[in-house]
């Protein structure tokens, strides 16, 4: 479902005028009571719907009003409908009612629970939501206005709090304060989503139920002679053991003072306090490594060119931007495009880099205009074509203005070639002066003079580039192995496999993955030896003879794809999405070529006792976990505009789960706007749909769900008989992919 276009003049962040409704007493099944279980239990909902109230202030009439009533109905039916697994689920539910029906911008909901956890007074969670953020929340009308299309995170300013939680003590410093307990009441604030240098430990903050037993255990088995202390050990437990981020704590002691209802000491304290005893030193070193430091500056970096090799121009530049006081942390995806303001020249390669730098904005334009003269570029006429072309769009959000440097660009505005890449990477970056988000900024362009010929792109290492979105591509299977599933031994000397692969490229192969070890359930792993004397021969006699086509080389072994590379393969295809080898994904930073994460669950022996999906949601859970996978890549420095993502049909998934995945396969390829690899060739599933027992007569199956998933806009389709499916490929990109599209 799309949101409603937004008709008013105020940007979000000057949205400053409240309506609110406060202490909305409803019930619902949210999480657990206090005994934890799913029961209908009472809730107060504070609700803040951020607007501009200047229309109906000054004319007083109703279509400027929004009602209150009609706020609050809305979001007790929200909250008295269906069973909400989390307070946070409940909260993105009601934010995103709010704002869908009432065209608004922005919405804070708080929830607070009396009867959430035993001996608190309340508990519950805030969050402020705007439009931009609901965007991906919110899934089409067939299934549930109002269900979260994928699993929800939090958000950096979400707040989890815990109040008035009762916990007796011994704490003080005089004789009588430690001859027996006295009640102590604390008040928590918990920011789960807040900034964590430290996230590469995959730690997963808990729930305020862990957070409360945690605290419990340890004031019983401990006493204290000042409030302070127990504030920082409290602190600890809540970030060391239970995983939070931040945390503010109150202590306060109702007996300290007999004409006081209080004394308290209160305190904050985040993850970068408590970093030894989260880390070991070895992991605090590979942090600082990649890490952002805390005297670096976060910029923004457009790069684009249109001469020569235009990706080894990129690649390039990006190398001597690393080596010259900047960190790339994350790039945006690759694009094609057509000159902008002098028409007769070469169409671009553009994108945006986002980088941590220790330069100052003069030092980092310097360094720019080096990088620009040592890969060769000479001066042309203004807006002319260029090998090489290094602007800063934005260092910090600062505003400056000199005669050699105006920051935020003045023209970002207007370039949509700037704009799309920012939205891949940092959708919600605010300009500082027009104060709109990319994603603003861009919607704005596509109402307006948006060019229709701007396309994203896979660089190859030769230097061409396929455009997604055109046309379906074909990647032919080249097992050299003697036991995978169906096509095992027929390709097991490099004769018959090369003169297989010169064959699948007649036929219209566009890619040849060549793969030296079985994945088939219940396969037995093979030596990195063994694969590698089966795949690198092949890899190296296709090359030798000439042959163009990419190849890839499909392995979970680091060492195998460094070497797969080196002997001329240009894509790397992991079935573990990287996780199996733990070197994988520095070889694909090295080896800077595409890479194909595909989803799996434990190995070949293990994969088929792994398909137990929460609540069923496969979908939901497999995008999750490839998120894991693509986070994980993107932090060791594997380019955005590398990345393909594969389900990964038929691991660690039953018939019905491939079903599943494959009527909601045009999700996977939104959530992030990845290219997508499907893989059904003969597969089991479809032999358990036809009764087919034989894979190898299980062609028209394949093609009937290959002519599926490019309906869905599957990119790649990686298939054993590429004479068949050509037409079908070529058939059902006629219908599915027109040439206007």
């Amino acid at each position: 479902m799309e949101l409603p276009s937004y008709s008013g003049n105020d940007p979000v962040n000057e949205l400053k005028d409240k309506l609110i409704v406060r202490g909305l007493s409803t019930r619902s099944i949210v999480g657990g009571n206090h005994w934890n279980q799913p029961k209908l239990q009472p809730i107060t909902l504070d609700l803040t719907f951020f607007t501009s109230i200047e229309a109906c202030g000054t004319t007083d009439q109703l279509d400027h009003s929004v009602s209150y009533s009609d706020l609050a109905s809305k979001a007790i039916v929200i909250s008295e409908k269906g069973i909400h697994s989390s307070d946070l689920e409940l909260a993105n539910k009601i934010c995103s009612a709010l704002l869908l029906t009432y065209h608004g911008q922005k919405v804070t909901v708080c929830i607070h629970k009396p009867s959430g956890l035993l001996h608190v007074e309340s508990c519950g969670i805030e969050v402020t939501r705007t439009r931009a953020n609901m965007i991906s929340f919110v899934t089409s009308p067939d299934v549930d206005e109002y269900t979260l299309s994928e699993p929800a995170s939090y958000l950096e300013n979400d707040r989890v709090f815990i109040e008035k939680l009762r916990i007796s003590a011994i704490i003080g410093i005089h004789p009588w304060e430690r001859a027996a307990k006295q009640a102590i009441n604390f008040y928590m604030t918990l920011n789960p989503g807040a900034r964590n240098y430290f996230q590469s430990a995959n730690r997963c903050p808990k729930d305020s139920r862990e957070v409360v037993e945690a605290i419990s255990k340890m004031i019983e088995t401990s006493d204290f002679q000042t409030v302070e202390a127990l504030a920082t050990s409290i602190s600890r437990v809540v970030i060391v053991s239970c995983g939070h981020p931040k945390i503010t704590v109150r202590v306060e002691k109702p007996s300290a003072l007999g004409f006081a209802e209080g004394a308290a000491a209160e305190i904050s304290r985040d993850a970068t306090f408590f970093i030894h005893e989260i880390l070991s030193e070895e992991e605090i070193m590979a942090i600082q490594t990649k890490a952002p430091n805390s005297e670096g500056k976060i910029t923004l970096i457009a790069v684009g060119t249109n001469l020569g090799n235009r990706y080894e121009n990129i690649s390039q530049a990006l190398k001597y931007l690393s080596e010259n006081g900047c960190k790339i942390i994350d790039t945006s995806f690759l694009y094609e495009t057509a000159p902008m303001y002098i028409d007769d020249q070469p169409m671009f390669l553009n994108a945006v880099c986002k980088a941590v730098t220790t330069l100052t904005p003069e030092a980092l334009l310097v360094a720019l205009k080096s990088i620009e003269e040592k890969l060769g570029r000479i001066p042309t006429i203004r807006n002319g074509p260029r090998l090489i072309d290094l602007d800063i769009l934005d260092y910090e959000g600062i505003v400056m203005h000199t005669p050699v440097l105006e920051l935020p660009h003045p023209r970002i505005a207007e370039r949509e070639f700037v704009l799309r890449p920012l939205c891949d990477m940092v959708p919600d970056w605010e300009h500082p002066q027009l104060k709109c988000t990319a994603r603003q900024l861009l919607t704005n362009l596509d109402h307006g003079q948006a060019q229709s010929d701007i396309l994203k792109v896979l660089p190859l290492p030769s230097g061409t580039v396929w455009p997604w979105g055109k046309k379906t591509y074909i990647m032919g299977i080249l097992n050299v192995t003697p036991d995978s599933f169906s096509d095992g031994g027929e390709h097991d000397t490099v004769d018959k496999a090369v003169t297989w692969a010169k064959k699948m490229i007649e036929d219209g192969a566009d890619i040849l993955d060549i793969g030296g070890a079985s994945t088939r359930p219940g396969a037995t792993d093979v030596s990195i030896e063994e694969e590698t004397s089966r795949v690198i021969p092949v890899i190296k006699k296709l090359c030798a003879e000439g042959i163009t086509c990419p190849i890839s080389i499909d392995t979970f072994h680091a060492q195998v794809a460094k070497e797969a590379v080196q002997a001329g393969a240009s894509i790397i295809n992991d079935v573990t999405g990287g996780l199996r080898d733990p070197k994988m994904f520095e070889a694909m930073t090295s080896a800077g070529v595409p890479v194909c994460l595909m989803h799996m669950r434990g190995d070949s022996k293990t994969m088929c006792q792994l398909n137990t999906y929460p609540k069923g949601q496969v979908m939901q859970t497999v995008q999750l976990e490839l998120a894991q996978c693509l986070n994980k890549a993107i932090s060791y420095g594997v380019y955005r505009w590398n990345v393909i993502l594969d389900p990964g049909l038929g691991f660690a998934k039953d018939c019905n789960q491939n079903l599943e995945l494959m009527r909601n396969l045009g999700r996977l390829g939104r959530s992030g706007a990845f290219p997508c690899l499907v893989g059904a060739s003969r597969k089991r599933f479809l032999g358990e749909i036809t009764g087919v027992d034989d894979p190898h007569k299980r062609v028209w199956a394949t093609s009937a769900a290959c002519t599926a998933a490019i309906a869905a806009g599957a990119d790649i389709l990686r298939v054993h008989d590429v004479t068949e499916l050509r037409d079908v490929v070529l058939i059902s990109d006629a219908i599915y992919r027109p040439p206007h599209s």
